[in-house]
């Protein structure tokens, strides 16, 4: 119900201020929190997003486009609607002064599973290592093929969620670089392949099972 709804969300923001959530990243731009909700009798792990303006100039940058969490509002349940994995949006809450967002939040879901980054690669078999990123690069195809470009493709946006009967499955997580539109220059499938390259564990048999997924006519 709303009023269940916003009695947590109360609790959530009480925390948030408090300074008692688990930091999960912290840095000029923002923060990223974990916690646990109640909804509805079920217990939720979230993600919570706090952002941060690093210069002035943010507010007239946002003006006629939304604030950072509005945005990224948009763009997850752009990514629902179409059906791609993705980490749920919970909640957003934004304060306002003079019409201007001055502090905003916003609540995800918290997907099981480490990043693309974090999985220990050399622990799987060699099936279910293969599999792993042909669906990476066959996600990616279908985010592209429904009219969507996701630039900030970094291993670090993939998470990986285990499954005992599919296997490693992945899922999109921030999606701050997501546009409805394609324009020159790095991003998509190049900057998860640089991306790739960097992990500890790569293999080149690792970008040769992306590229099949990502585009399976060009590597027959």
């Amino acid at each position: 119900t709303s009023g269940e709804l916003l009695k947590e969300w109360r609790i959530v923001l009480d925390k948030i201020e408090l300074d008692q959530l688990p930091v999960l990243k912290r840095s000029r731009s923002g923060d990223v929190l974990t916690g646990r909700l109640a909804l509805a009798g079920t217990q939720i792990d979230y993600v919570a997003k706090r952002a941060r303006r690093k210069h002035w100039w943010r507010y007239l940058n946002e003006i006629g486009r939304g604030s950072r969490s509005a945005r990224a509002w948009k763009k997850a349940w752009s990514l629902v609607v179409r059906r791609i994995p993705t980490a749920w949006p919970i909640l957003l809450i934004q304060q306002r002064k003079f019409g201007y967002v001055t502090d905003q939040v916003i609540l995800f879901e918290r997907l099981p599973g480490d990043t693309l980054q974090q999985t220990d690669l050399n622990a799987l078999g060699q099936p279910d290592r293969e599999r792993l990123f042909w669906r990476i690069g066959r996600l990616l195809h279908r985010v592209e093929r429904s009219g969507l470009y996701l630039y900030d493709s970094k291993a670090t946006n993939w998470i990986i969620m285990p499954d005992e009967r599919l296997g490693p499955t992945p899922a999109l997580i921030d999606v701050d670089g997501l546009r409805p539109f394609r324009w020159p220059g790095e991003g998509g499938i190049k900057r998860l392949l640089r991306s790739v390259r960097e992990l500890p564990q790569y293999q080149p048999m690792d970008e040769a099972a992306l590229l099949r997924g990502y585009a399976p006519e060009q590597t027959r």
